[in-house]
């Protein structure tokens, strides 16, 4: 219920048009209820309105929801149309009856959940199949067949499925490339897990090469690239690390260019600038602005304000440090993180009755 107050909010800022089809994850976080701080579930990503009306609501606004009733209405009046025609119940009926049992049970399911791409492809499907198992589509169906059977095939249908062929072929091989580019990105993430740098890189370029326009690779290997430069400096090799880090900040840079939407990309350059301040401590600074970019888009996330009043305080903000770790316990008072840096904060500020009552 908290996550569909939520979408109903969403829904109040894009009323006709929603704010995009499949955009939940990125349009919730700005309405997000206090509220969700206080389930096990706070600091998930939530992609779906975990309501299949309220998602298409959300995303698509009132178009969207519309015209989806608008499908299940024409099925219903199908269906019963069918039923209430017939003198007596045949095989067609039995089976149009027990598709709408089953598309009544997916209705109910994604009431309280979402429809899942399984899910989706088999509620089309009944829908499909009771709309060629009803009278009246079936009687239209089989006219325009044998329609076509006495009149032949002519030069724009074969034209048709020339196109529909060529197009096709464009599609798979799109889909062949992207494909071919999770296949590099996956395996890259793997090497680079197991400490294989050097291979790990090189099949994340490989991966943005095949796939220039996927924010998610470049938000990736921002942060891998991070650790490398730390890493560098470790062994001597300032040159390289200096360069290796420049090339951390571009590939979060473009990550914000193609997509600067998703709170998680936020959260992954604020790791990388903090990573990287172990080499230049100034760029805490650019950590500290890429938090207050995040909570404007999240003002309800106590990880932000907690991570925010670490950096300042880094940065020698103590005051500031401390509001904004009072913000984060205030937003989730069963925060334990937050409670025992805001008690650290106080008892190095000698607040030390404060600093008891957090570390209680």
């Amino acid at each position: 219920k908290i996550v569909w107050q939520g979408a109903v909010d969403v829904w109040k800022r894009y009323p006709i048009l929603g704010s995009g089809v499949e955009t939940f994850a990125y349009s919730y976080y700005a309405d997000r209820p206090v509220e969700h701080n206080t389930v096990s579930e706070w600091d998930f990503l939530y992609n779906k309105a975990h309501n299949e009306l309220l998602n298409y609501l959300a995303t698509s606004g009132l178009a969207g929801l519309l015209s989806y009733l608008a499908v299940w209405l024409a099925t219903g009046i199908l269906v019963l149309g069918s039923l209430l025609k017939a003198k007596k119940l045949e095989n067609d009926h039995l089976l149009v009856l027990g598709l709408s049992t089953g598309l009544i049970a997916m209705f109910i399911s994604n009431f309280f959940g979402f429809s899942t791409v399984t899910i989706s492809l088999l509620m089309f499907s009944f829908l499909a199949m009771i709309a060629m198992l009803t009278e009246s589509t079936w009687t239209v169906a089989a006219k325009t067949s044998k329609k076509q059977a006495l009149t032949g095939v002519d030069g724009g249908q074969y034209m048709g499925v020339t196109v529909i062929v060529i197009v096709a072929i464009f599609m798979l091989a799109k889909l062949s490339a992207y494909w071919s580019a999770d296949v590099h990105y996956s395996t890259a993430k793997t090497l680079l897990k197991s400490g294989d740098y050097e291979r790990g890189i090189a099949q994340m370029q490989t991966a943005i090469q095949k796939s220039p326009n996927e924010a998610l690779f470049y938000d990736t290997f921002s942060v891998e690239l991070a650790k490398v430069a730390v890493a560098l400096v470790e062994v001597q090799e300032a040159t390289a690390a200096a360069q290796v880090a420049q090339s951390a900040i571009t590939a979060s840079d473009t990550t914000l260019q193609l997509n600067d939407a998703h709170l998680n990309f936020y959260k992954t350059r604020t790791r990388m600038f903090i990573t990287l301040s172990q080499l230049e401590p100034k760029l805490l600074v650019n950590a500290k602005d890429t938090l207050l970019a995040a909570i404007e888009r999240s003002p309800t996330d106590p990880k932000l304000y907690y991570n925010l009043g670490v950096v300042e305080s880094s940065l020698g903000n103590v005051e500031a440090g401390i509001e904004y770790l009072e913000k984060s316990v205030e937003l989730k008072p069963d925060y334990p993180s937050a409670r025992l840096q805001l008690g650290k904060e106080y008892a190095e500020n000698q607040r030390f009755a404060e600093a008891r009552e957090q570390f209680e």
